[in-house]
């Protein structure tokens, strides 16, 4: 996979904080180009899990900048070996970030059902659970066949309210017809529901390959994000030591974990086989931050 390098204005302009809104996703598309090497070169089983708000990770890394680019001859002056290229590149990584995550919600959102279509399905359940029910109490449909609707969201509980509502009613339909105000086209539309949510089900329990790839650069987004900035984030906090601002100099990333998703989880855009690792306090394979080592040989000791 090769890479598309950004020119040598855009580049500039990223380095001196120049985004305008309409430009925003032109740059975070080459940011994600360029780096795109360094990503695939990371290996499949080192991937962290996406469990942070990708908007206030990106928005908290972009916010740092300016007071981490301060530091940049301090930091030089502190230490022999010190990866200037990724400190002066640091911005391109949330950016790239962001463009993994749109294009990782862009897929995903092909696999679900509209809103539209959701709204419809729930509220014809509605409506012929509502008659159901009256019908038994009437004496006209078998009762028991309806006490196992489960009224609740989700695809597949919906998928099967309609068919077992579409089944009974259309088994009693020569003792209904003309009895309820139930139309036999209601019938017909709750079978080809029950159809399109199952399908929507499999979908998401099962990825199309697309959702599966993007997902895997999302991945490789965050990890790559979060090695780089965690690098710079240790050394600010060493250099940093004696005035005890490193931490709100460079803060950590996990900071922002479940701010958005309490409020609103749809925002943290992840597929049901990532709503685990969202809801975890504390990420497998997420390194301890102290313990990942980026500087060796310090030019000076302290106290």
């Amino acid at each position: 996979m090769g890479a598309v390098g950004l020119t040598e204005k855009a580049e500039g302009d990223m380095n001196q904080g120049k985004h305008p809104a309409s430009s925003t996703p032109w740059f975070a598309e080459q940011a994600f180009k360029q780096l795109m090497p360094e990503m695939a070169a990371l290996k499949g089983n080192k991937l962290l899990p996406v469990n942070v708000d990708i908007e206030s990770v990106t928005a908290l890394v972009l916010s740092s900048l300016p007071a981490i680019r301060n530091l940049r001859e301090e930091l030089l002056a502190t230490f022999r070996k010190f990866d200037i290229e990724r400190f002066d590149r640091l911005e391109l990584y949330p950016w790239c970030l962001q463009h993994a995550q749109t294009a990782y919600l862009s897929a995903s959102r092909k696999v679900e059902c509209s809103e539209e279509v959701i709204d419809a399905g729930t509220k014809l359940r509605r409506r012929l659970s509502n008659e159901a029910r009256v019908l038994a109490e009437r004496g006209l449909i078998d009762r028991t066949r309806i006490q196992h609707l489960s009224r609740t969201k989700g695809y597949h509980n919906l998928s099967t309210d309609l068919a077992i509502l579409a089944t009974v009613l259309q088994d009693a339909w020569p003792k209904i017809e003309g009895k309820c105000a139930v139309p036999t086209q209601d019938l017909a539309t709750a079978a080809e529901l029950s159809g399109v949510f199952v399908r929507a089900a499999s979908r998401l329990e099962k990825p199309p390959e697309d959702v599966v790839v993007a997902n895997d650069w999302r991945k490789r987004a965050f990890t790559n994000l979060h090695r780089v900035y965690n690098r710079v984030r240790l050394a600010v906090l060493y250099t940093r030591d004696e005035d005890g601002d490193g931490d709100k100099i460079a803060p950590s990333l996990f900071t922002t974990r479940g701010r958005r998703s309490r409020a609103n989880p749809s925002n943290s855009g992840e597929s049901p086989t990532d709503a685990a690792s969202a809801k975890m306090v504390s990420a497998p394979g997420v390194p301890n931050e102290l313990e990942s080592p980026f500087i060796t040989n310090v030019n000076s000791q302290k106290d």
